[in-house]
């Protein structure tokens, strides 16, 4: 096993998470029975599928009663990194706007991996971001690949246990992406970044 897909490792990473939240919701902790064999194997695994359509991307603005809703769950960090990121927008600081908005990303996304942030709230930080690097004028083309595979099948082994799944295409290897990418199953509503 790989230094990252240790039984240690794993059996750790699955109990501590099973624990926070069952004390945060005042449950009872429960034995956690495992059969691992994915755990061992799933390093070795391949991906292969075809992108079958393509679609320009663009978040959805965030109106106000949304913005509402997505600041009522943040962290007192977060909502300073909201105060933080107008203080430099209004200054016209650029790149610190961004990284008030990265560093916000990435604690709305620790809160939603802990439990105390919903969906949606997590899905007005993408808009959020967004609209911070359009009115900046950084914002990558992003574009959204259907594919006609079940990926979110192996979500788990990537949630779950850290397996990575890097991305390389099957041919024009001599060309340079141009776009950032999404890729959505056909067989799923929701799509995976």
């Amino acid at each position: 096993l790989g230094s990252g897909y240790s039984l240690e490792v794993v059996c750790l990473s699955c109990g501590q998470a099973v624990k926070f939240v069952c004390d945060r919701r005042s449950v009872k902790h429960p034995v956690i029975c495992s059969e691992s064999g994915r755990a061992i194997v799933s390093h070795h695994s391949v991906l292969i599928f075809e992108a079958v359509s393509a679609s320009a991307y663009g978040s959805q603005a965030l109106s106000t009663s949304s913005f509402q809703h997505f600041v009522e769950g943040l962290s007192d960090e977060a909502l300073a990194d909201i105060g933080n990121l107008n203080a430099a927008a209004i200054k016209g600081e650029h790149e610190t706007c961004l990284l008030y908005a990265d560093q916000l990303k990435q604690r709305c996304v620790d809160q939603f991996k802990d439990g105390s942030l919903g969906m949606e709230q997590l899905a007005a930080v993408d808009g959020l971001c967004d609209m911070v690097s359009k009115a900046i004028g950084t914002t990558d083309p992003v574009r959204t690949y259907h594919v006609n595979l079940s990926v979110f099948t192996s979500i788990p082994d990537f949630w779950g246990i850290g397996q990575l799944f890097p991305i390389v295409p099957i041919h024009r290897h001599d060309q340079r992406p141009s776009v950032k990418g999404i890729l959505s199953d056909l067989t799923q509503s929701t799509p995976a970044r």
